[in-house]
């Protein structure tokens, strides 16, 4: 029985996880504050940072996510992976805040962001991000 005890603690911590899910995901330009502001269907070249708003829902313990941001066919790349940003989930919020910054203007195209936890993809969203003036 007490080989049992570890094995049991595991599974009920996998179950737990496993009903962790991303409803949706929002894509959100900056308020000027480091924070999501007003929600968009796509981005401009000069909206920088952009954030990705995900819903979360029935966090029971805190949670690591990670975020990929993937140029899917922008400017002169294609699926190449920008950046990783990585936050915690925590019990009591309903959502997380995933941003991604460049030095510059975005180069127009299609993007993709890919959630993870762990190693397992829980939700992707695709986007456009619009050169400046479209």
């Amino acid at each position: 029985m007490m080989r049992l005890a570890p094995i049991l603690l595991l599974a009920l911590a996998c179950a737990a996880s496993a009903t962790q899910s991303i409803a949706k995901i929002d894509l959100a330009r900056d308020n000027g504050k480091g924070k999501p502001g007003v929600a968009v269907k796509a981005f401009s070249a000069g909206d920088n940072p952009i954030h990705f708003v995900a819903h979360i829902s029935e966090i029971r313990a805190a949670a690591p996510y990670s975020a990929d941001l993937i140029a899917v066919k922008a400017g002169h790349s294609t699926n190449f992976k920008i950046a990783t940003a990585t936050v915690v989930a925590l019990p009591g919020l309903d959502h997380v805040d995933f941003k991604f910054s460049l030095p510059r203007a975005w180069p127009a195209g299609s993007y993709r962001l890919e959630i993870r936890a762990g190693k397992r993809v829980v939700k992707d969203q695709t986007f456009e991000i619009r050169a400046s003036g479209s």
